[in-house]
């Protein structure tokens, strides 16, 4: 059987994570208090959809709208740190969006024919928020300033 929203909202449920359902279906959870990442609004805060495509059988937890670029001069520098950042953190995947500029993150998990467990939601959830926190410094310091600035070691949860 493949994982439903149903399921997931009851884990949400039983982890004690707060969300809500979008008005597409999707499910929207977040964490407050971030320690270096503000969000656009200027509030310390980060917002992940919960996507599930394939009828169930794969789940998507995506961070939209994280940063926005429309330059050019530093485009190199942040393809090469989203690209080793890909490299060297587990789980989590960078995108960019070069219609409107948008750099967003995601964590993707074929699930197959099982549900979800309470451990890999929490696992997935609070990895991409430390990761998120923990890089952006580096991925603010490379939109303003270019150059490559992650870590060169495997980064750790």
């Amino acid at each position: 059987m493949a994982t439903s929203y149903t399921h997931i909202k009851t884990l949400l449920d039983e982890g004690g994570f707060r969300y809500s359902i979008t008005s597409e279906g999707n499910l929207l959870t977040g964490f407050g208090e971030m320690e270096a990442y503000i969000d656009a609004e200027g509030q310390p805060r980060l917002g992940v959809l919960i996507l599930l495509e394939e009828a169930g059988s794969f789940i998507r937890f995506l961070c939209p709208r994280l940063y926005k670029y429309e330059g050019k001069r530093f485009k190199s520098d942040l393809f090469q740190s989203c690209l080793m950042i890909n490299y060297w953190s587990k789980l989590l995947k960078f995108e960019f969006d070069d219609r409107d500029g948008e750099l967003r993150a995601s964590i993707e998990l074929p699930l197959e024919d099982s549900e979800i467990s309470l451990s890999q939601l929490s696992r997935c959830l609070t990895t991409l928020a430390y990761l998120i926190d923990r890089l952006d410094p580096l991925i603010r310091r490379t939109l303003r300033e270019g150059g490559v600035h992650i870590p060169r070691e495997p980064i750790t949860y």
